[in-house]
């Protein structure tokens, strides 16, 4: 077990979620509240799978924790995306569809040892992690959600 700043930053992000998803999760109203509460979920799931990866409590599930990494990360985006699509009424089905279409995709290549590449521990603290072409994929398809996201925020305030 190695605690650095790698692991301890997500670690405080993990506690500091557990607030707010209590009181989402005491929420009894239908709608907002409910993809509020998925994308803290999400949220927390991608600040504990990158605490397990930089924490090594487990060496030898680095390939489980490392391979969970990216698709908890693009989770959240995409969570985040359906929150904005359905706080601004905007193609909410189109877009959760999509989105979730495209973790799918992304977890099938991770449970076939495409996503990352290689991992491994470098000076016992650092993690190496190699996604290879797939990086551009994820890098692609986070960007799209995020800008997707702040164009429909921005619209709605406009």
């Amino acid at each position: 077990m190695q605690l650095t700043s790698y692991s301890v930053i997500p670690l405080v992000v993990l506690l500091a979620y557990l607030l707010p998803l209590t009181i989402v999760l005491g929420d009894r109203r239908a709608g907002a509240p409910h993809l509020l509460f998925v994308y803290l979920v999400a949220s927390a799931t991608w600040a504990f799978t990158s605490f397990m990866v930089y924490a090594n409590y487990f060496p030898g599930q680095l390939a489980l924790w490392g391979g969970l990494l990216p698709l908890t990360g693009l989770w959240a985006v995409v969570a985040y995306c359906h929150l904005i699509c359905a706080f601004t009424r905007r193609h909410v089905v189109t877009w959760t569809v999509l989105g979730y279409t495209f973790l799918a995709g992304l977890a099938v290549l991770a449970a076939l040892g495409y996503i990352p590449q290689s991992l491994q521990y470098v000076r016992g603290t650092q993690v190496g992690i190699y996604y290879g072409p797939w990086l551009y994929l994820m890098i692609i398809g986070g960007a799209w959600f995020s800008g997707l996201s702040v164009f429909y925020l921005v619209q709605r305030y406009r």
